[in-house]
């Protein structure tokens, strides 16, 4: 440096480089002013160098952190540094799968010593292996070391049947039918929700939600109660729908509902009972005629549209046939014969001419 140029300045910029080498060296910096003043500035230089001993985890994670997922892991290891001498870190990189990030680190590691760094495993929505390599540079952007990072993303499997059928549930009924899954695998599986879709909300899950998320085990299974309650005739479709951490996250199970509409005729005709509604032919007025296949007692009695008893209660008969005729005393108008047998109540509605 040509010392002419810096006398008329307060103050002056030197660089020193230590050029790169294989083993550590020591630079000095001399510097003189004109009165003959000196001043020695010493810079150690660590080198630019391979050879560190890299100890890095290896990792194997079960995926139990999500439903979808698994959430980000953050994996340890560690570099030591075996040498005499301080080594310096000025870089800090991930090569290969984007899964892994690390944070760039600018350290020195001194001899005998050694530095923890935590690279992390982000969300994975696939099974199978996963790889990559850690980079540590010199100030000279040569290689030091590279430590490797594997993480073995695996789940468990379930069984179960896809679809589920509830065949003629009467209207206003419900008919509850409890869905399996079982763990087929070694590696268990938790369940984390479940929930029944249906355009009219006629399927649900009877299931007691606040008892997850639940793990499954090998060969362990569970019964889901789904109910089928139909509003209106005809076949409904729902899914439900299990959210687990197995290899099929999302389990989709179709449901099919047949909603039927039956009349009082059929409920007796299955109980073996007939009744026919016919005009009575002396009066024009409604007559009913009640016949059972088999020995069964049953009661009847007259009620108004709002349920109220009319008359006194017949009597009671037990095989064969009966005429049953509205009662005289009854106005023109519709009314209810109430028949009773086994415990459950029949109406059949009647004209008074």
């Amino acid at each position: 440096t040509d010392y002419e140029y810096l006398a008329a300045v307060n103050k002056a910029t030197c660089t020193v480089k230590f050029v790169q080498g294989v083993e550590p060296g020591l630079a000095v910096l001399l510097l003189k002013d004109r009165a003959g003043n000196e001043r020695r500035i010493e810079f150690a230089g660590t080198g630019c160098h391979s050879g560190l001993s890299a100890l890095p985890e290896i990792g194997r994670l079960h995926n139990v952190q999500g439903m979808h997922k698994l959430v980000p892991k953050d994996i340890e290891f560690t570099l030591s540094n075996p040498h005499d001498y301080a080594v310096g870190i000025a870089g800090v990189s991930i090569r290969g799968d984007n899964h892994f990030e690390i944070a760039d680190e600018n350290i020195v590691i001194l001899p005998g010593e050694e530095h923890t760094f935590t690279a992390q495993f982000n969300e994975a929505t696939e099974i199978g292996m996963y790889e990559a390599e850690v980079i540590f540079t010199d100030s000279c952007g040569s290689l030091l070391t590279a430590a490797e990072l594997r993480v073995e993303v695996v789940a468990g499997t379930t069984e179960y049947f896809d679809e589920y059928h509830f065949n003629a549930v009467e209207v206003g009924k419900s008919l509850e039918r409890p869905i399996r899954i079982s763990v087929s695998s070694e590696l268990p599986v938790t369940i984390y929700n479940m929930d029944a879709l249906s355009q009219h909300g006629q399927f649900s899950v009877l299931f007691d939600k606040s008892a997850l998320p639940l793990t499954l085990e090998q060969g362990e299974q569970l019964d889901i109660p789904i109910e089928f309650a139909p509003t209106t005739q005809g076949v409904s479709s729902g899914v439900l729908k299990v959210f687990t951490d197995a290899l099929e996250s999302e389990i989709e199970i179709d449901l099919v509902g047949e909603a039927v509409v039956t009349s009082v005729e059929d409920e007796l005709a299955a109980i073996g009972v007939q009744v026919h509604v016919a005009p009575h032919p002396a009066t024009a007025d409604s007559k009913v005629v009640i016949s059972t296949s088999h020995p069964q007692e049953i009661e009847a009695v007259w009620a108004d549209l709002q349920g109220n008893m009319i008359g006194a209660r017949l009597q009671k008969f037990v095989t064969g046939s009966a005429i049953l005729h509205i009662p005289d005393e009854l106005s023109a108008g519709l009314y209810n014969l109430i028949l009773r047998i086994s415990g459950r109540t029949y109406s059949i509605p009647v004209v008074r001419q």
